[in-house]
């Protein structure tokens, strides 16, 4: 139980946010931070940043989960890892509305980028934001263990926390239905073997893609992933199955972790 009083809870809620406002002041420019903390708190509809180092605007939503993607790339920098090689092929799986794709390319700018989103919206802005980057290729599909068709299982959550799952046979209401593909087929639209760097933020499906591993593993260099216990319980034991049977170096970088076979 909470027992501070709203005027303290009020203080750290405001202490946060200044805290980020400077973070993000530092990382992306005044204005970019500005821009975040004003459509965030007043702004409808969409808005523009342009973070230090991206020579290309970036759509946001204002209201959404999309600053927060902002901060968790360009501010707590999670996807910012020391390589000894330089990436030629990446898979992002649940590429949201681009960020992160868009954070690979100017990282890595000789890297092919496939970017895998199965929300339409989602969808819809990633293309947009990575239209000036001919590298990234974006896929409206879902990772699962198998081909086929998934439904969205939570249609009012947050835009990044949308999870996708297979139909129960005995649900006959209509849904929001998008593609699947294992990772091996997004292996082979990557046109990568090995993948030097798979992201997997995929909202739970992780588990179902561990649980069936079937050796697709052993063609990633370095996977960044961020687990989702919560929403998926046995997430956690599913990739601590794969992991008893190969050796990986592994790393926690904010809230992802980051397996390497090299």
């Amino acid at each position: 139980m909470n027992l501070e009083t709203p005027e303290k809870l009020g203080f750290r809620e405001a202490l946060f946010h200044k805290h980020r406002f400077l973070r993000l002041w530092q990382r992306c420019g005044l204005r970019t931070a500005l821009t975040i903390a004003l459509q965030d708190r007043f702004g409808t509809g969409s808005f523009s940043i342009r973070p230090h180092g991206i020579p290309h605007p970036i759509r946001l939503r204002a209201g959404s989960s999309d600053s927060a993607v902002v901060v968790q790339i360009f501010d707590t920098r999670e996807l910012a890892i020391d390589l000894p090689f330089a990436p030629r092929t990446i898979i992002d799986a649940g590429a949201n509305t681009g960020i992160s794709a868009i954070w690979f390319a100017n990282a890595y700018p000789e890297a092919s980028i496939l970017a895998i989103e199965p929300d339409r919206e989602n969808f819809a802005l990633c293309q947009e934001n990575t239209r000036p980057y001919p590298k990234i290729r974006c896929v409206n599909a879902a990772l699962w263990h198998q081909a086929g068709k998934l439904v969205l299982e939570n249609p009012g959550s947050l835009a990044w926390a949308r999870r996708f799952e297979e139909r129960e046979k005995s649900d006959p209401a209509p849904g929001v239905e998008v593609e699947a593909i294992t990772m091996r087929q997004a292996i082979e639209l990557s046109g990568g073997d090995p993948v030097d760097i798979l992201k997997l933020d995929i909202e739970g499906a992780e588990r179902e893609l561990f649980r069936h591993e079937d050796g697709w593993m052993k063609q990633v260099r370095v996977l960044i992933l961020e687990l989702h216990e919560e929403a998926s319980p046995g997430c956690e034991a599913a990739l601590e199955n794969v992991l008893s049977r190969s050796s990986y170096r592994r790393k926690q970088q904010g809230e992802k972790i980051v397996l390497f076979t090299v």
